[in-house]
């Protein structure tokens, strides 16, 4: 088959299933596979203990550098403070979230009051719940980890281009001070592995502002994810038949 045509027949198949998904998620209980997840289950559950036992949590936010307006994976991780600010809400310990970018921070500021706001709490918001924390990365940690030592929180979840600086972190914070990593970085990832509890790579990344929403909120599937989903095992399963159709040829 022509390659071009190829691509284009799977372009318009991905089009065709995002629209379907689209459809369908307001009339049938679509269940995303990311939600059985042995990462995000664990994620929630730090969350959810972090709320019960009144201790705050960290969100960073690291953009990849002030030369790039901003990183995709520093806009999941705004989407992420939006989603945690609502959850924590109501909770004694608000979120603190670092960032390195002015652009980052400002837009950060936003999505955390919207959080606030979607619960009807948008008055309990304080300025002081951000912090700016150096623009480039190992100042960015150094930085970050002096406005932190004075506080214990249940957890760390470290979203952007973070890289092997990271490891910082596992040397700083206390034993019980869970650390997550979720990012583009090769090397980030590679330290995470090494030093963090969890780490979120590739399309689990784009899965934390789902993951983190608030539990009294009634989850809205992520088409795109959905999509992500179907194609993966429609892919596993074209493998499949072909192989077989091979086999019998």
């Amino acid at each position: 088959m022509n390659p071009s045509r190829f691509g284009l027949i799977l372009i318009i198949a991905t089009l065709l299933i995002y629209g379907l998904c689209l459809f369908l998620r307001n009339k049938i209980k679509l269940l995303p596979l990311y939600k059985n997840d042995s990462n995000s289950k664990k994620l929630q559950l730090s969350l959810s203990r972090s709320i019960e036992e009144g201790k705050p949590i960290h969100l960073d936010v690291l953009n990849r550098d002030e030369s790039q307006l901003i990183a995709p994976s520093a806009l999941v991780a705004i989407n992420t403070s939006e989603q945690l600010a609502n959850r924590f809400a109501a909770s004694d310990e608000p979120p603190f979230v670092t960032n390195n970018s002015g652009l980052v921070h400002a837009l950060t500021k936003d999505a955390v009051k919207m959080g606030y706001r979607q619960a009807d709490l948008e008055n309990e918001f304080s300025a002081a719940s951000l912090d700016f924390a150096g623009f480039d990365s190992l100042s960015h940690q150094t930085t970050m980890l002096g406005l932190l030592e004075e506080t214990p929180y249940a957890m760390h979840l470290n979203i952007g281009s973070g890289g092997p600086e990271i490891a910082l972190q596992d040397l700083m914070f206390q034993n019980e001070e869970e650390i997550y990593i979720a990012g583009d970085s090769l090397l980030g990832q590679a330290t995470g592995l090494a030093t963090a509890d969890d780490v979120f790579i590739g399309e689990q990344l784009y899965e934390l502002p789902v993951v983190t929403q608030p539990e009294r909120k009634e989850a809205t599937p992520d088409v795109g994810l959905l999509v992500m989903d179907i194609l993966r095992y429609g892919f596993i399963v074209a493998l499949g038949i072909g192989a077989l159709m091979i086999l019998l040829v």
